[in-house]
């Protein structure tokens, strides 16, 4: 069983898996339907490292990343029309 930043998945079963980086280099493997909300960093307080360039919002929990919302957004996209993340 291998774990990843955000947790274990469990038997791989999910709708669509993105691959997202963390400020420390780290890919994190996030499953698009469990993405509740996506927030560029400009003008929120926050204590992320410098290179975060979004926060996204899971079921999981909260998670700064190198990708903006835009990147993110067509990432998502692509899972929705079939295209990979």
């Amino acid at each position: 069983m291998s774990r990843n930043r955000i947790g274990y998945l469990g038997p791989l079963i999910a709708g669509c898996l993105m691959v997202l980086h963390s400020p420390d280099g780290e890919e994190l493997l996030v499953d698009a339907d469990h993405l509740i909300a996506v927030r560029p960093v400009e003008g929120i307080v926050h204590h992320f490292a410098r290179s975060t360039n979004a926060i996204i919002y899971l079921s999981a929990g909260n998670f700064g990343v190198i990708e903006t919302p835009e990147q993110i957004d067509k990432k998502v996209k692509n899972c929705e029309t079939g295209h990979g993340g």
